[in-house]
């Protein structure tokens, strides 16, 4: 593994970028329009998106971004990653709460 797990998992995990992460699911978006979703500056977000592109769980073409849902769902049904992957639900619950 190439990739900070838990670099990756809070990225997945934040509240703000989960947001943007969920608009990705029917296709590449342009970042301005995550921004707007998750409610985060397009700079700061492109760096967490960007960090995702590096390790192939996002692509990127242009200024669109699309997921790698193959490689995001090996990453969240790896059994290494389970706890983490909990922690992170646990701790995007309490958010919401």
């Amino acid at each position: 593994m190439d990739y900070d797990i838990e670099r990756v998992r809070s990225i997945i995990f934040d509240p703000q970028i989960s947001l943007a992460l969920a608009e990705m699911e029917t296709g590449p978006k342009p970042l301005a329009r995550l921004a707007e979703a998750s409610g985060i500056g397009e700079g700061d977000l492109a760096g967490h998106l960007d960090y995702m592109v590096t390790h192939g769980f996002l692509s990127r073409a242009g200024d669109s971004y699309s997921a790698n849902a193959e490689k995001l769902d090996a990453l969240l049904s790896d059994e290494r990653h389970f706890d983490s992957v909990m922690d992170g639900l646990t701790e995007m619950d309490s958010y919401l709460n």
